[in-house]
């Protein structure tokens, strides 16, 4: 349920990946997700399950601060591999809510002397910016992580800098 969470899935097709079995995906997967240094990573059959979140040691960039916990499950259909993905915003939710709150909401209210309009539209416009362009751009490239993670093989990948600015990306 939006905003709490994103559901999707996608196949990649067997005609892009023929020789790609279930177990194969959910390993490449596997080294992937680790490869962002989740807090826990667990491995169930075809599922993958993960926690994550912004209070750890990774760059604002890493493609799991956004996400609290998720989960990616591989099954295989006739046209090819199914990956099915979900992923919780709820920590993040929390986190900008409550920053806002307490930390702009005060300031605008008793230092910038806002009226109670100015301060619900600044702090309406702060959410919907911090947490919104979080799911937002969380939601279009965590398909392509996974996307790459498969096709790529997972092990030769660098960390996800798909968005970073070109001064903080890794040389080589």
């Amino acid at each position: 349920m939006f905003p709490f969470s994103w559901h999707d899935e996608f196949v990649v097709h067997s005609s892009v990946m023929s020789d790609l079995t279930e177990s194969e995906a959910v390993k490449r997967l596997v080294k992937a997700i680790e490869r962002e240094a989740p807090k826990r990573i667990d491995r169930t059959n075809n599922c993958v399950s993960f926690r994550a979140g912004i209070f750890r040691l990774a760059s604002g960039w890493n493609i799991l601060a956004p996400i609290g916990q998720g989960s990616v499950c591989v099954s295989e259909t006739a046209a090819g591999l199914k990956i099915q993905y979900a992923l919780s915003f709820r920590e993040m939710f929390i986190t900008v809510a409550l920053m806002l709150l307490l930390f702009f909401g005060p300031f605008l209210v008793f230092i910038a002397r806002s009226t109670i309009w100015e301060t619900a539209f600044i702090l309406m416009f702060g959410w919907a910016w911090l947490f919104g362009g979080n799911v937002f751009s969380t939601t279009l490239r965590f398909p392509k992580f996974l996307r790459n993670a498969l096709l790529n093989e997972g092990a030769a990948q660098p960390p996800n800098t798909a968005l970073n600015p070109p001064g903080l990306r890794p040389a080589g």
